[in-house]
């Protein structure tokens, strides 16, 4: 019967901590995630703009400057044809 008592005691005890310490720690987890995605997305659109993905070459005296778009197929452009019923 002690046993079962102990055991019903130490399971509210921990239950209690952990929720005490949840309500602690979870805002401080939560601002550090929130900081962390938000710095991540920062980078990711701050890479996308930077001078290292433009090719500089000079032409007399204007540069001209591009950036070489990887998605483009150099084969060329599809085209979808229908057919048309001619009854």
């Amino acid at each position: 019967m002690l046993g079962i008592f102990n055991f019903i005691l130490w399971t509210v005890f921990i239950y209690y901590l952990f929720s005490f310490c949840a309500r602690l720690l979870l805002p401080i987890l939560l601002k550090f995630f929130f900081k962390r995605m938000t710095k991540k997305f920062n980078n990711k659109s701050d890479t996308s703009n930077k001078q290292s993905d433009y090719t500089e070459r000079n032409e007399g005296d204007t540069t001209v400057r591009y950036k070489k778009d990887k998605r483009v197929d150099p084969g060329g452009e599809y085209v979808e044809y229908e057919e048309l019923d001619e009854d």
